[in-house]
């Protein structure tokens, strides 16, 4: 098994990894937000998987009332 995040990602292909670390309900946490520094340290759902335009995944943070579209690089996987 070979583990990151607290999932095993051994032998998955790069739309596999994709799936398991962006997949709708996947609870995640901002950081090294830029442009919505306050966002740092938010939590929240994935609610839309990674949109290959954009490059961004839609995420429902706790308490908000609309998803915000989030850069992979700012989001880690919340372990269970």
């Amino acid at each position: 098994m070979i583990e990151l995040l607290g999932v095993d990602i051994a032998g998955s292909t790069t739309d596999e990894l994709r799936a398991k670390f962006y997949a709708t309900g996947v609870k995640v946490i901002l950081h090294k937000l830029r442009a919505k520094p306050e966002l740092n340290g938010r939590t929240g759902t994935v609610v839309s998987g990674l949109n290959l335009e954009t490059g961004r995944v839609g995420v429902l943070l706790d308490q908000a009332a609309k998803p915000i579209a989030v850069k992979p690089e700012n989001l880690s996987t919340m372990r269970k």
